[in-house]
């Protein structure tokens, strides 16, 4: 995908649903996003079925998120990260979402994020997300994911060594402003 085609995409995605960011102009987020040094980490996302949106801004960074109804399919049945990956001897997962995340210079949402996300719509009804699990929980060899039910984010725990099919992972962008 080439940037403009991407930019393209975005700005109809971004009109459709102006009220949930109205405190970004069109046209100031798109020359940041002509300018971004991480627009190919943008492209792969939308590439990946991701339809990458802007959820939220501040002085100093927009912040883009995987808006995909549910979770990309390209990025389903992964375990958490590497200590996982390696713990599991049998039917070991293709990845870990740790690594294809960083593999993709692109932070994993946090609860928070996820919340955030939920808030703006209905995301991942029939699909999880394995959201960044701080160490302290993760030392326990367990992960956080999240999922919404009748309109409501839920978040839940589980192995981080688990690879359900329908569990995935959402990326988070930051753009320099400036």
């Amino acid at each position: 995908m080439e940037k403009e085609e991407f930019l393209r995409i975005w700005e109809k995605r971004f009109l459709s649903a102006y009220m949930k960011h109205p405190e970004a102009n069109v046209i100031d987020v798109k020359e940041c996003l002509r300018k971004a040094e991480n627009i190919n980490v943008l492209l792969y996302l939308e590439e990946a079925g991701g339809e990458v949106d802007l959820v939220s801004v501040d002085d100093d960074y927009y912040y883009f998120f995987d808006c995909c109804k549910e979770s990309p399919a390209s990025r389903r049945g992964l375990c958490y990260d590497e200590a996982a990956y390696h713990a599991r001897k049998d039917n070991p997962p293709r990845n870990s979402v740790e690594r294809r995340a960083k593999g993709l210079s692109a932070h994993i949402l946090r609860e928070e994020d996820f919340r955030l996300l939920c808030s703006l719509g209905e995301f991942d009804t029939k699909s999880t997300d394995w959201l960044k699990t701080d160490e302290g929980f993760r030392a326990h060899g367990d992960a956080i994911f999240g999922g919404e039910h009748n309109g409501r984010a839920f978040v839940y725990y589980s192995s981080a060594e688990t690879a359900p099919l329908n569990r995935g992972f959402r990326c988070k962008v930051k753009v320099a402003r400036k």
